[in-house]
């Protein structure tokens, strides 16, 4: 265009200002003041080129292509080396001491004359520019810079556009508001912001959404707000909204600009003016011109093409329709229109309409043009971009809910850490952070309303975050905060997931794994770098943060609790247990726990007990590991219920034996090695990658599949474990200790030891002499196993052994009338006798038939199993623990005592068949610790029924044999009993007198043996045996010097022979003669008496010479007898 000589001058002016602008940022890093006027003289140009230019279309504004056009009316002066002067001015600022102020509304005021002038691209940018100072100019700028932005920049670039393709400024909206919100308190701001870009531009939710999911607090927090406020059918009820501290505040009108206006420019502002030259001739600003309806009449002749109307602020947001002529039965509001012509309707206020008005209004080609918000719509109806955007939003909320650490740690077994006054005061601010966390429970209840046909994925990192907010939400004090939250909870959430169990009940247990899926590992500790075991440690908080809520139903607890014990199992190392030891004891606790159904021990225990159900031993090792687990951090099983598994999976695994013994002959060319899925369920298996900020897994875990070559090797440490546990769990519990056999925890003990001795146990032995046998794996589990029994026999066994019981030979009267029996006690009584000792133990086994165990007594049954695994027992170790459990349920039970009159055949069979002999078998001086339990069994077994003959029969066999090898061992054997002789009590029991004093002639006799060996040995051990079992040695020949006749001279000939080996014993001395010759002097005269030829007894003792003594009376009744067998 063509300009006038005065237009011209500015032209050259123009161009030296702008350099000076330019040069500013240098000269104030040197530190040279600027002189006042140059700061104005840039603005002064601009306004003056806009009031020589003629008028400028009102579209040239809009649409790029008009940038030739709005462009060519203006002088060719070096608009954008002043708008970058500009921009360099900005980054100065903050530097400055002084004029902070003047400098910062120079450039605005520059900027906002600069719009006319720039092109689209610039022009885009210029309002993110512009709205970034809020950052850095002082604050009594922030006002002038919201103006700026709602009342010139906005309109002039978004105005026109509609925004209804992309553009730099249209995709930076999200940014303004941020800035706005971040950097200004002023409610009136926010608003203002807010809806002058909901006047210009569609779809702005997204906008709000992206800066709840991705803005800083500062910004989140108010942009919640305003997104409850302009879309009020997410608003819960008014009670659930105290305590918010946010307030909207409406922003006020704009006044009139005009200079000389009729009202003094105290009238609010109706209209708009575009026209730059007319803006500036009237308001000596930069256009758009804002005026009253007075003034708007004025210029309305001239210019009425530039006069638009303008939104009035939305002094509230009606929840109902506000059309007039709504005929709608259902007037919910669901659309604001903020375009002028359906504004007009409302005063110039943007209008909210019903569903059959919106149609009405804005399904014509017209009303499609219209800038207007619906209501969201539920997530699943949203394109994937809102729908990101809210799902990043309710989670970015729901992690506004930090947890109180010290509080949080104390609860879950950490030490308790004092506050300071500082974590106090941020403690007020974590406050309204948790409120603010409610506008993600109500966005997600009214947004994400359960159906079937839903992404999954979009649902599992929903429910992932709420879980997370359980568990910072979980330990609140009782104060406006916690009850806030704790009501939302009952009222909202918990039927929300009631809902969602109808549907997507899986999703739910797969967030609440230990192996969530990738898009459920959201928030809490998935968020940070930790260790796996911290991991699991906040894992198992979160889900039992949601127990007293219900959540945690029996089917939930049954399917997920399994994955979390084999989580710990596998990828928690044993040092670190005991920091689960508090959460798992709360959970796990029969009298606190507040489970639902934590009262009734089989439904939680129920994901255990059934796998004792299966007949595989991994699946049964796996359980018990989780049982060792819970055992190791103190938690108390149920015993009865313990011991009903474990007899259970026994009786299973005993299929699994049999099962594999018929498919032996097929399988030996197969792998025997289970598949590790088999056994172990897994989510997500342990070769699975590691998660985003996870560490690499070091804990390594040995399965037992690469230990045992087949799946029957396991049963043996199976029930190993088992026992261990049952000893475990009656220590933590203190349960009563030595209750005997007849209660139902030592019957349910007593079942189960004898169904795990009636399995055949599977191994492979890899030694083949005793020395190999630490070595042996199959050996070594042998005897663990009959350890940990010996123990728990102890635990459950009385106390005190059973004394041995006093018992004496037949009177005479009684033998008489026993007449059916002479020659039974003639065995007992003679060494010298020619019956047959074996003739009554050989025909009893004849006629003993097949024993039904399963009718028997438990503990009778128990001692069958122990006694056929005492005969085929190897292992030193195993059989010393064998024979201690046997002592505790023998004598300390007294079970043999119990059923010998209700069963006299099987024991008298069980002594004869088994007991004896194999106790006969154990008496070894190598194997000392052996004999010292098989002695005190081996005397028991004497005083039962033909248990000494039984005895007598082994003895003299294995003296008489011809093989001088028995002989030898023989020898040892008795030597090894008298060692281990415990005298008190045996001079109460003649039964047990005369069976040793039979072993001690034969010992003794065996000195004089034709094989020189055996002669030699039974020399060398009779010097070993101490002097207090020689003494009982000596008491038991002597009692059966005076009871059996026929014994005599071999006795006299054995003690003498005894006396010349041991000659530092005191064995044939004064008092032996003595009383040997009182016994044969009232033995003559008793028998003188009974002939009639005396009439009196006298002895050598003065005591016998006072008649009715009672000592001889006793001598004479004692006499009586040995003369009758005799």
């Amino acid at each position: 265009m063509s300009l006038s000589s005065s237009a011209r001058r500015k032209v050259c002016i123009f161009a030296i200002q702008a350099f000076s602008v330019h040069s500013i940022p240098h000269k104030q890093r040197k530190g040279v003041d600027q002189k006042p006027l140059i700061w104005e003289d840039g603005k002064t140009t601009l306004r003056s080129v806009l009031k020589d230019v003629p008028n400028i279309p009102a579209e040239s504004y809009g649409p790029r292509q008009r940038d030739s056009v709005r462009q060519s009316v203006f002088p060719n002066l070096n608009y954008t080396g002043l708008y970058y002067a500009i921009l360099n001015m900005i980054d100065i600022v903050p530097t400055m001491q002084m004029k902070q102020i003047e400098i910062g509304e120079y450039v605005l005021k520059v900027l906002g004359c600069l719009v006319p002038f720039l092109e689209h691209d610039l022009l885009d940018s210029l309002p993110y520019t512009v709205a970034s100072t809020l950052a850095i100019f002082p604050p009594t700028l922030h006002k002038d810079t919201i103006d700026l932005l709602c009342s010139n920049m906005l309109p002039m670039t978004l105005g026109y556009d509609g925004c209804f393709e992309p553009s730099y400024a249209s995709e930076s909206a999200a940014a303004i508001i941020t800035m706005v919100l971040q950097h200004t308190d002023n409610g009136s701001f926010h608003s203002q912001i807010l809806e002058c870009f909901m006047s210009i531009k569609r779809d702005l939710i997204k906008d709000i959404l992206s800066i709840v999911a991705y803005g800083p607090f500062t910004a989140r927090a108010p942009a919640a707000n305003l997104l409850f406020y302009y879309w009020p059918q997410l608003n819960p009820a008014l009670t659930d909204r105290r305590g918010i501290h946010y307030k909207y505040t409406a922003w006020p009108p704009v006044l009139c600009q005009r200079q000389g206006c009729v009202n003094s420019g105290n009238c609010q502002a109706v209209k708009m003016c575009l026209n730059p030259a007319l803006a500036i001739h009237s308001g000596d600003k930069p256009p758009p011109l804002y005026i009253c309806s007075d003034c708007a009449d004025e210029l309305r002749k001239e210019h009425s093409e530039y006069i638009t109307d303008i939104l009035l602020p939305m002094s509230h947001v009606s929840t109902v329709c506000e059309n007039k002529n709504c005929k709608s039965e259902d007037n919910l509001a669901i659309c604001t229109c903020f375009s002028i012509e359906c504004a007009s309707y409302n005063g110039n206020r943007p209008i909210r309409y019903c569903e059959d008005c919106d149609n009405q209004r804005h399904k014509t080609q017209k009303g499609e043009l219209h800038i207007y918000h619906r209501s969201i719509p539920d997530i699943w109806d949203c394109n994937m971009e809102v729908q990101r955007y809210l799902t990043d939003g309710i989670v970015s909320l729901l992690k506004e809910a930090q947890p109180i650490e010290s509080k949080r740690l104390l609860e879950m077994g950490e030490e308790y850490q004092q506050t300071t006054a500082e974590e106090d005061q941020l403690q007020l601010i974590e406050d309204e952070r948790k409120l603010l966390s409610r506008y993600g429970i109500w966005l997600l209840v009214e947004l994400c309303t359960p159906r079937d046909d839903i992404p999954i994925e979009v649902l599992g990192r929903l429910l992932g975050m709420l879980f997370q907010w359980f568990d910072a939400t979980a330990y609140l004090p009782d104060d406006n905060v916690g009850n806030a939250l704790e009501r939302l909870k009952n009222e909202y959430v918990c039927d929300w997931l009631d809902e969602v169990a109808k549907t997507h009940f899986e999703v739910i247990v797969s967030c609440l794994l230990p192996h969530p899926a990738e898009y459920a590992r959201v928030g809490g500790f998935w968020d940070t770098l930790c260790s796996r075991t911290v991991q699991i440690k906040e894992g198992l908080n979160c889900f039992f943060c949601l127990v007293p809520y219900d959540v945690i139903t029996f089917e939930i607890w049954d399917y997920v609790m399994p994955y979390w014990l084999e989580a710990i199992r596998t990828e928690v190392p044993s040092e670190d247990l005991h920091h689960l030891k508090v959460l798992l004891n709360k959970s796990f606790d029969m009298d606190l726990c507040p489970l639902p159904f934590g009262t009734d021990s089989d439904k939680m225990y129920h994901f255990i007990s059934e796998r004792f159900d299966d007949n595989s031993a991994y699946v049964q090792e796996q359980a018990l590991q989780w049982l060792q687990i819970l055992s190791t951090l103190d938690i108390y099983l149920p015993i009865h219920m313990l011991l009903s598994m474990f007899i259970s999976g026994v009786q299973n695994m005993t299929e699994l034996l049999k099962q594999q013994k018929t498919a032996e002959p097929q399988s030996t060319t197969e792998d025997p090695k289970p598949a590790q899925h088999q056994s172990i369920p897994r989510h997500s298996p342990e070769e699975e990658c590691p998660p985003p900020l996870s560490p690499v897994k070091t804990h390594v875990i040995v399965e037992a599949f690469e230990i045992y070559d087949r799946e029957t090797e396991l049963v043996l440490p199976c029930y190993i474990m088992m026992l261990d546990l049952i000893l475990k769990q009656l220590e933590l519990q203190n349960f009563p200790k030595y209750l005997g056999l007849y209660n139902e925890t030592s019957r349910q003990i007593m079942q189960l030891l004898s169904l795990m001795l009636g399995t055949p146990w599977d191994g492979t032995h890899i030694c083949s002499d005793e020395q190999q046998a630490n070595s042996c794996m199959f050996c070594q589990n042998t005897a663990l196993w009959h350890q940990v029994t010996s123990q728990v026999m102890q635990n459950f066994c009385p106390l005190s052994q059973v004394k041995i019981p006093t018992k004496e030979i037949p009177r005479v009267d009684e033998s008489k009338r026993m007449s059916a029996t002479p020659t039974c006690m003639s065995r007992k009584g003679s060494m010298t006798s020619n019956d047959d000792p074996e003739s009554t133990a050989e025909e009893r086994e004849k006629e003993v038939p097949g024993f039904e165990m399963t009718n028997m007594p438990l503990h009778l049954q128990l001692y069958h199993s122990f006694l056929q695994e005492l005969g085929t027992i190897t292992d030193t170790d195993a059989a010393f623990a064998l024979l201690t459990s046997m002592k505790y349920l023998i004598l300390n039970g007294e079970c043999l005592n119990y059923t010998v009159t209700q069963f006299p055949d099987y024991v008298k069979f069980s002594l004869s068949k088994y007991l004896i002999p194999n106790l006969w078998k154990l008496l070894k001086a190598k194997q000392s610790q052996l004999a010292y339990v098989a002695v005190p069994l081996m005397l028991h077994c004497l005083t039962l029924p033909t248990g000494s003959d039984i005895f007598w029969k082994l003895v003299e066999e294995d003296f008489t044999n011809e093989e001088w090898k028995i002989r030898f061992a023989a020898v040892e054997k008795v030597t090894v009993l008298a060692r281990f002789l415990e005298t008190d009590g045996l001079q109460n029991n003649q039964v047990i007198q005369t069976a040793l004093a039979h072993a001690f002639c034969l010992l003794i006799g065996s000195v004089e043996d034709i094989n020189a060996a055996v002669a030699q040995r039974a020399t060398q051990y009779l010097e070993t045996i101490k002097y207090a079992a020689i003494k009982c040695l000596c008491k038991c020949l002597e009692f059966q010097f005076d009871h059996v006749i026929s014994d005599r001279i071999m006795i006299l000939q054995r003690l003498h022979l005894m006396s010349n080996i041991l000659k530092d014993q005191d064995i044939l001395n004064w008092e032996f003669f003595l009383a040997r010759f009182d016994a044969l002097s009232l033995e003559a005269q008793i028998d003188l008496e009974n002939s009639g030829e005396i009439a009196c007894l006298t002895g050598y003792n003065d005591y016998n010479k006072l008649p009715g003594n009672g000592l001889v009376s006793k001598f004479v009744v004692l006499t009586d007898d040995v003369l009758f067998f005799f």
